[in-house]
């Protein structure tokens, strides 16, 4: 008994001791995830291949929160010093910065770019296109708000995208998608780049010889270089720039005397806030020199020292990532709240299915009102306003419901509800909601979905609702489809709606002339009767509304007296905003719309 006992004893020892084993060797739960990916850079027209054959990739590293990137916020686009160097390397703020802004909530994609990779093989005009395909990424994932940053030659890189591109938003074409860019130890003397050995006497020796090979035809890029790859006779040997070899096109291309004002102009011509992060006794880089820049607005470009130190101490890697959050906070670049997305879904009461989106605050927002979202014409749950303010006013604390119902569709098709159906559709949700725990609502409507949210609480006087937003409603419909058509005209399709009607073809005849339409649909929107006119409706109920229009709106254009007579036939407490250069979608003043939502929401029903 006793060696059994023994031998139990050791075996438990044995055990325990292999169990703390692995215990020990088991990796600690990560922080951060990071992916190594690849991305097309090809110039416009041209397919890149790599040496070997094949696509030619410029590899990246995407550095994301644990629980994976937070597309309501913004993401920055990170370049290393330059050639020779590459993102990974812990000396690199497209490492360490990267690591450490990931662990804070944002998302940081780090390029390889041909500048640090190709150099001998690519013009440094190539990194336009490494740039933009990354940007190209981040946006296709969702990300709206672009930082661009790099350090070193990978500075100059990012100025002079920014200075040469177009850069323009996927979305919204007059806005551009990167908000701010941040240099770090920014080239302002390109003969002191590190590592290049050029700021000794030869270096006006090797530009004039550069600049007569290149007149020559020698030394020229050769584009791709396969393995065992030996110049031709007749070519120049490489231009030896330190532990650097590049053809004499590339050697003046990167660190020739042009090169170095081109530059310092792409510096100067920056249209974004820019911030400079220069290291005390940086041999390339000068503060004075930047601060004797002339930026392309007013206080763009602001300049500020980091300590003296290498980039491997941990002290100065963090000093400088709090100096680049701490900036980009201040642009209203800081880290945003994460919204917690989820489907919702109902049923109508011809039995269809309408699935919506709802956008909650982490903690719910069960105390505050919540919102209903009803898009425009021709829109869906995904695909207009609603997304784009619904995760807003989640970030601002606000649970927000995108709805689908019976005038939900892309243009031409599925136009075919009522404005009935669809006040059926909006009760529905709202009974939804409630039963989720949220018992104040707000309707908000972008264009014709304020007709719809107008219908509904003027058949209804749903006790739940406490407030009304409009955002850029419309005029009133069956007036504008007549002053469209033309009194005859209009005559005419209401005939012809009455008739197909009469046949049994309501829902199947597609009216002449307003060809998104079919015949019951255009009758009870646009008809002489239709329940469309916002002007009457509003008259119906007192709930408070916040209206929010746009000078540049063509309806607004059309009838610039509307709102007015729109807001004095309400009976209740209104508010109106009035956006000079205010378009129709408003894509370009989302954060102003948010902004001028929430505060009337909580003027009107307090903070909670």
């Amino acid at each position: 008994m006793n060696r059994l006992v023994t031998a139990l004893r050791l075996l438990a020892a044995i055990l325990g001791g292999l169990l703390a084993s692995a215990a020990s060797a088991a990796p600690a739960p990560r922080d951060i995830n990071i992916q190594i990916i690849g991305l097309p850079s090809d110039p416009p027209g041209r397919t890149l291949l790599a040496p070997g054959g094949g696509r030619d990739l410029s590899p990246a590293i995407l550095f994301t929160p644990a629980a994976g990137p937070n597309v309501y916020g913004p993401a920055i686009v990170m370049l290393s010093t330059g050639p020779g160097s590459n993102p990974g390397r812990s000396d690199e703020p497209s490492r360490f910065a990267a690591e450490r802004l990931a662990r804070r909530g944002y998302t940081v994609l780090s390029l390889y770019s041909h500048l640090e990779r190709g150099y001998p093989l690519n013009r440094f005009e190539q990194t336009r296109y490494d740039i933009s395909a990354a940007l190209d990424l981040l946006e296709r994932m969702g990300f709206e708000d672009l930082v661009l940053a790099g350090r070193g030659y990978g500075a100059i890189a990012a100025a002079n995208y920014l200075a040469e591109s177009d850069d323009a938003a996927l979305a919204t074409p007059d806005r551009r998608r990167v908000r701010a860019a941040v240099l770090i130890d920014p080239l302002t003397d390109v003969r002191a780049f590190v590592s290049s050995g050029l700021s000794g006497p030869d270096y006006d020796a090797k530009v004039a010889q550069a600049r007569v090979d290149v007149a020559a035809g020698r030394g020229l890029i050769p584009g791709v270089v396969e393995p065992g790859y030996h110049p031709p006779e007749h070519d120049a040997p490489w231009v030896v720039a330190g532990r650097y070899a590049m053809p004499a096109e590339a050697f003046l291309n990167y660190f020739g005397p042009e090169a170095q004002a081109r530059n310092l102009s792409a510096l100067s011509r920056i249209p974004i806030p820019t911030l400079g992060l220069v290291s005390a006794g940086d041999p390339s880089s000068s503060t004075t020199v930047l601060k004797d820049l002339k930026p392309a607005r007013p206080g763009t470009l602001a300049i500020q020292s980091e300590p003296a130190g290498d980039f491997d101490t941990p002290a100065v890697q963090d000093r400088l990532t709090d100096d680049l959050a701490a900036w980009l906070a201040k642009q209203g670049l800081g880290v945003r709240p994460a919204v917690r997305t989820s489907f919702a879904s109902i049923r109508a009461a011809d039995g269809q299915i309408f699935t919506g989106v709802l956008y909650a605050p982490m903690d719910g927002g069960k105390d505050r009102p919540a919102f209903i979202l009803h898009h425009g014409l021709s829109e869906d749950t995904i695909h207009s306003s609603t997304h784009w303010l619904g995760w807003r006013l989640a970030q601002a604390g606000y649970a927000s419901l995108s709805v689908a119902n019976h005038s939900s569709g892309v243009t031409g098709a599925t136009m075919t509800g009522t404005l009935a159906e669809v006040a059926d559709d909006t009760g529905r949700w709202a009974d939804w909601l409630a039963a989720q725990g949220y018992p104040r609502l707000i309707l908000q409507g972008h264009s014709n979905g304020g007709v719809l949210i107008s219908n509904y609480m003027s058949l209804t006087h749903d006790r739940r609702v406490v407030g009304m937003v409009y955002m850029a409603p419309t005029l009133d419909t069956p007036r504008f489809a007549r002053e469209t058509l033309g009194a005859a005209v209009y005559a005419q399709q209401v005939d012809e709606a009455k008739a197909a009607i009469a046949r049994g073809e309501g829902d199947t005849h597609l009216m002449t002339q307003d060809k998104l339409r079919f015949a019951r649909r255009f009758l009870d929107t646009s008809g002489p009767d239709s329940r469309a006119t916002h002007t009457e409706r509003i008259k119906e109920f007192d709930t408070p509304m916040l209206v929010i229009a746009g000078a540049a709106d063509p309806l607004m254009t059309r009838d610039p007296t509307f709102i007015e007579s729109f807001v004095r036939n309400h009976p209740g407490p209104s508010e109106v905003h009035w956006y000079e250069g205010g378009s129709h979608g408003m894509k370009e003043s989302k954060d102003r719309v948010r902004d001028d939502i929430v505060a009337w929401t909580r003027k009107m029903f307090g903070a909670r």
